[in-house]
C-alpha cells in the first residue's frame, strides 16, 4: 500500500503532457498520496490538484528561489574596478548570452550609440573564457565597436563596451546595471534565470522563447521587462534601450514593477510545513 509523503516537485507547465488523457488518469494514484505541495503559483496548485494532489495539501507558497537571491551577500571586492566605470555610462548588463543573443545585443548597441553616445554595455556570455571572448570581440569589431574584456590591463580605462572573461561574478554585476538583458530567450531551452537583476530594481530584456519561465512571465504582466520578437529582434531592443535612456523616470517605474514580481517568504513557508511533517 501506498504511504503518504511529501517530495520535492517542479513546477508542473500549462502544456505538460502529463496533464492530458491518457497520462492524466494514470498518474492519479501517484500523486493522491502526497501529504504537502508548495506550489509556486495558483496556476501550480490547480495543476497539481488536476493531477490527484488532495487540494488540503496544496498551499500557495510562492518561489523558495527567490528567498535565495534576496538574502544572497552581494561581494562587490571582485567588481571593485567596474564601479566608476558604471558610475560614468547607463550601463546595460547583458547576463549569461549565447552567440544568438550576443549578435542581438551588439547590434543594438551599435544603433543606441548614434544617439546616447555615453551607453555602456556589459557582456557575461553563459559560459565566460577565452573562447566566448574572442567571439564577442569578433562580432563588435564587424560593427567597428570598441570592447575590451575585463578583467584585464584595461581595467581603469574607459571603453564603452566590456566582456567579462572570468565566472562567477554575473549576480553581482547586476548591481552595474540600469538596464538588464538576460539570455537564452533565442534557444531552444528558453530564457536564463531574470530574477537576479530583477531583484535590484532593473527592468529586463530577454528574447521570444520566454513562455517556459513563470519569473519572465510575471515581469511581463507587471510592466517590469519586454520580450523581443524573433525577427527584428535588433531594431526591437534598440528601441526598448533608447525609450528607457531618454525616459530614466519610466526606467526607474520599469524597475521597481520588476522588484515587485520577486517575493519572500516561500522558503520559510516550506520549512514549516515540512518540520510540521516530520513531527
Amino acid at each position: 500500500s501506498m504511504t503518504r509523503r511529501c517530495t520535492p516537485m517542479n513546477p508542473i507547465s500549462p502544456e505538460s503532457r502529463r496533464l492530458a488523457w491518457p497520462l492524466r488518469p494514470l498518474l492519479r494514484e501517484l500523486y493522491a498520496p502526497i501529504a504537502y505541495v508548495g506550489a509556486v503559483t495558483p496556476g501550480d496548485g490547480e495543476r497539481f490538484a488536476r493531477l490527484g494532489v488532495p487540494p488540503a495539501a496544496i498551499e500557495i507558497t510562492g518561489d523558495p528561489r527567490h528567498d535565495q537571491v534576496l538574502e544572497r551577500i552581494v561581494d562587490l571586492t571582485a567588481i571593485t574596478p567596474l564601479i566608476p566605470w558604471s558610475m560614468r555610462h547607463p550601463v546595460l548588463v547583458a547576463g549569461s548570452t549565447h552567440a544568438s543573443d550576443e549578435a542581438v545585443v551588439l547590434r543594438a548597441f551599435a544603433e543606441v550609440r548614434r544617439g546616447h553616445p555615453g551607453a555602456g554595455l556589459l557582456i557575461v556570455p553563459h559560459e565566460p573564457g577565452s573562447r566566448a571572448t574572442e567571439r564577442v570581440c569578433k562580432m563588435a569589431r564587424r560593427l567597428r565597436l570598441e570592447i575590451t574584456s575585463w578583467p584585464g590591463p584595461a581595467d581603469l580605462d574607459d571603453p564603452p563596451s566590456l566582456v567579462v572573461e572570468t565566472l562567477g561574478h554575473l549576480a553581482d554585476l547586476y548591481t552595474c546595471a540600469q538596464l538588464a538583458y538576460v539570455g537564452g530567450g533565442f534557444q531552444p531551452a528558453g530564457v536564463h534565470s531574470v530574477i537576479e537583476p530583477a531583484a535590484y530594481g532593473t527592468p529586463v530584456v530577454f528574447g521570444p522563447a520566454w513562455s517556459k519561465s513563470q519569473d519572465a512571465q510575471r515581469l511581463l504582466a507587471e510592466g517590469g521587462g519586454a520580450a523581443l520578437p524573433a525577427r527584428g529582434a535588433a531594431q526591437a531592443l534598440a528601441q526598448r534601450w533608447t525609450d528607457w535612456l531618454s525616459d530614466p523616470a519610466e526606467r526607474t517605474s520599469a524597475g521597481h514593477r520588476a522588484r515587485r514580481t520577486i517575493t519572500a517568504g516561500a522558503a520559510t513557508a516550506t520549512a514549516t510545513a515540512l518540520l510540521r511533517l516530520l513531527e
